[in-house]
């Protein structure tokens, strides 16, 4: 009687356990192909793929979800910046100020123009991804004189290996500098020589870029754009696509704590008087100190060939950030004159900021400006500003930011 009760006993424990261990043969199988995805998304951030729409759709489709053909959502931010300001130069002189050698004419001056007060712009910032590996983004510029299309481009990496295909009409990605949005900037106008060279707007055009970056954190990247070369202060011949970008820039570590970058570029274009090269060299340094506390020193030098003119201009600046406080100090310069030119076209730029929240900031910048003339005297400029920049909406966004 025993033996006969203890047979279902053994055969139902048995079977129990059968079924426990191929519950954990299936539990380590998952455990595997977690591990598998691991390894595949550390490899993709080491050779520069970042991924992040290509593992969101890769987890949807895991989950049994297609991403096929379903855009996904529209996200809108609005940018609005303002200020009040002191100048000793009135405003219809400072509208038409020229840097002999460089600019002839100040023409439209967008930020903060006037003295008192300044309702610079508003934007209106545009993006969605269309599929997992492409996106569209558009900013907009709204200003008392009307509307105007700052960038407005599609960006896919369907190439994979660290690649990037953008066309429309973008800001070039030459320089970290040069990407920024007025409201991305450190300080409250772009360098002298951004502004003699490009004008207020820096080098934006519409054309197609291609770009290759290695690494994530430290990284190697090489740019190649070609652009119509409308930009009127060094190029304008609008024709045909005239303008031709070309740059790398490289970052890697100087210490536990410390990022060295570094960067060349080289633009060849046309302008009314003929050929026109520009290169451009950069370097900063990125120092995480203790705590919230960082520092920046970033340095650029441009230099402009037209045949029988030849210019130059560079700027140094030094940036320290703590918490929500930061400060800067600025020197721009004009260089490369040629013969009966002034030879200290230069400006000193310093400032403070607060920045309560991510996107808002509150600006307090003195500023002394050796490099303009009026009516062909030239006169020290001395201004004071205090500005305001505030952002709603959510998203991540490319202006003010790198890309």
């Amino acid at each position: 009687m025993k033996k006969s009760l203890l047979l279902p006993f053994v055969l139902y424990s048995s079977l129990f356990c059968s079924q426990d261990m191929e519950e954990l043969k299936e539990l380590f199988l998952q455990q595997q192909h977690t591990i598998e995805e691991l390894k595949q998304r550390v490899d993709r951030l080491e050779n520069g793929q970042s991924g992040t729409a290509y593992e969101d759709h890769h987890e949807q489709k895991i989950e049994g979800e297609s991403t096929h053909g379903k855009p996904g959502p529209l996200e809108i931010a609005l940018v609005a910046n303002m200020s009040v300001l002191a100048r000793n130069i009135g405003n219809e002189s400072y509208a038409n100020y020229t840097i002999p050698g460089f600019i002839e004419s100040a023409g439209e001056i967008p930020f903060n123009p006037y003295r008192g007060f300044n309702l610079n712009y508003a934007e209106i910032e545009f993006e969605s991804r269309m599929l997992p590996d492409m996106e569209l983004y558009s900013s907009l510029h709204v200003e008392k004189e009307g509307l105007h299309i700052g960038e407005l481009f599609v960006q896919s990496g369907f190439l994979g290996y660290g690649s990037s295909i953008k066309a429309g009409r973008f800001r070039s990605g030459f320089s970290r500098q040069n990407e920024l949005h007025q409201h991305g900037w450190s300080f409250t106008s772009p360098p002298l020589v951004y502004e003699s060279f490009f004008g207020y707007g820096a080098l934006a055009e519409d054309g197609v870029q291609l770009q290759l970056r290695r690494g994530a954190e430290v990284f190697t990247l090489v740019g190649i754009e070609a652009l119509q070369g409308e930009n009127e202060r060094s190029f304008g011949s609008r024709d045909r696509n005239n303008l031709y970008v070309t740059y790398l820039r490289d970052n890697f570590h100087i210490s536990d704590s410390a990022y060295l970058l570094l960067g060349a570029t080289w633009m060849h274009g046309r302008s009314g008087e003929g050929g026109t090269d520009i290169y451009a060299a950069e370097a900063r340094v990125d120092w995480k100190l203790s705590g919230e506390a960082s520092f920046e020193w970033e340095n650029e030098v441009l230099f402009r060939d037209r045949g029988s003119e030849e210019r130059g201009g560079m700027y140094t600046q030094l940036l320290y950030n703590v918490g929500e406080w930061g400060a800067g100090v600025r020197y721009d310069r004009l260089i490369e004159n040629g013969a009966n030119l002034p030879e200290d076209l230069d400006r000193y730029s310093a400032m403070v900021v607060y920045k309560p929240l991510s996107f808002t900031r509150f600006r307090l910048q003195y500023t002394y400006d050796r490099s303009k003339f009026f009516n062909s005297e030239r006169m020290d400029v001395s201004e004071i500003l205090f500005d305001l920049t505030i952002e709603a909406g959510g998203h991540e966004g490319h202006s003010g930011h790198n890309h």
